[in-house]
């Protein structure tokens, strides 16, 4: 059976609608080339026009395909972003709660102190610091075990109860 032959029976199938996939490719194909007989020519614009169809058609396809590519990277996209202004925006509250507390702190202290003093040599000293570090250095005189520094401190204190 010679290829026009053939080429004619696919025809009928064609019309019939009893081809397969693969049989109107070579109907298609068949037609694109250039020596058809001149009793086949009828068909060729014919399946031209579907050959061309079926290249929009895949070229469609595929900006569809790219298009789903590129909306599903611009979403993994987004969601990292999202994940990062959370990171970024717990860090920042973090940070004002942290600093919120050491205010707050602060100010407590100073209110606890307020009322607070010490007495150096007779004089009389409310400065939180100086508070500080006059309890820190009669702390260290009294490991220390010094008689002279005891003596001072139960006199100072004998002078509070004599006012």
């Amino acid at each position: 059976m010679d290829n026009k032959n053939h080429i004619e029976i696919l025809l009928e199938k064609y019309f019939e609608g009893m081809t397969s996939i693969e049989e109107e490719k070579m109907l298609r194909d068949y037609f694109q080339q250039g020596n058809i007989p001149e009793s086949l020519e009828i068909y060729r614009p014919m399946f031209a026009f579907f050959n061309q169809e079926i290249s929009k058609e895949s070229s469609v396809i595929s900006v569809i395909g790219k298009s789903e590519t590129v909306i599903q990277q611009t979403a993994k996209k987004q969601k990292k972003n999202l994940i990062i202004i959370r990171w970024v925006t717990t860090g920042i509250a973090a940070c004002f709660l942290i600093f919120a507390g050491i205010t707050l702190l602060n100010k407590q202290e100073e209110k606890l102190f307020a009322h607070s003093r010490i007495y150096i040599n007779g004089e009389k000293y409310t400065d939180i610091e100086t508070i500080r570090s006059g309890t820190i250095n009669t702390l260290n005189d009294l490991f220390e075990g010094n008689e002279e520094i005891f003596s001072a401190q139960i006199d100072a204190l004998d002078s509070f109860i004599d006012e």
